[in-house]
């Protein structure tokens, strides 16, 4: 399996689910384990650019602000795209 065809695994997949729902902006995550799925692909595709923080913190705070209409915590926010990018770097090369 190459190294992309890796990162777009289940396991990955349900990695970044749970990163999302550790972020989880709107507080549901603890009910709802699903709530975030609908932005994996965005955000995956993203990475898989090899786009760093900045642009993986931007693409969620852009999620918040502009689809989910709340105010971005920015701290949980940078937390979860550190976390993000750690994830996809570790199925390079």
């Amino acid at each position: 399996m190459k190294w992309r065809e890796e990162r777009k695994s289940y396991d990955s997949v349900q990695r970044v689910n749970e990163i999302l729902n550790g972020w989880d902006p709107i507080g549901v995550a603890d009910l709802v384990s699903d709530e975030y799925e609908m932005y994996i692909s965005s955000i995956m595709l993203e990475l898989d650019k090899n786009s760093g923080e900045e642009a993986i913190y931007n693409l969620l705070v852009e999620i918040v602000e502009k689809r989910i209409c709340l105010s971005a915590d920015k701290g949980k926010t940078a937390k979860a795209a550190n976390l993000l990018v750690s994830h996809w770097a570790q199925y390079a090369d």
